[in-house]
């Protein structure tokens, strides 16, 4: 795993357009050295996917409503033509994060509490972290904890 992480840090290092974009995306609790260089070559550095949502659907995070025929009213399900790959790093980021301590850890905590599916709650999980790093590279920016909106 070091002789991986080694790696990665290598390919990194020597472009600048990947060194700002893996800064970026790790940025974001539960996110390591091995899922941003698995979001940047999914994306390909972000210029075939460029927004959240179609990511989120295409590493089969985002539910989709079943309504047809007869199937009318029954519960929406993720695709299984998705990619295995990125959602299960997700998944593992989603663990990451709830072993943290800080707000995702507290979201599923909550919901939880609430009665919700376990697994359910690590779907918007995986969701929210994809949203999140697609966030910090639009903007920009590395993630914040404790953001503070301009006009508030």
């Amino acid at each position: 795993m070091a002789s991986i992480e080694a790696k990665i840090d290598e390919l990194f290092s020597k472009d600048a357009e990947l060194s700002r974009l893996y800064e970026l995306i790790s940025s974001v609790d539960g996110v390591g050295k091995c899922i941003a260089a698995q979001v940047i070559v999914d994306t390909n550095g972000f210029k075939n996917i460029k927004e959240g949502k179609a990511y989120a659907c295409y590493s089969g995070v985002a539910p989709f409503e079943h309504s047809s025929g007869s199937s009318v009213g029954s519960r929406s399900r993720v695709s299984h033509r998705a990619n295995k790959r990125s959602k299960t790093i997700f998944h593992l980021a989603a663990i990451c994060a709830i072993r943290m301590a800080g707000d995702l850890k507290t979201y599923y905590e909550r919901k939880v509490a609430e009665g919700k599916n376990k697994m359910s709650v690590m779907g918007s999980m995986r969701n929210k972290l994809i949203l999140r790093v697609f966030a910090c590279v639009r903007n920009n920016r590395c993630y914040q904890k404790n953001y503070v909106h301009a006009l508030a």
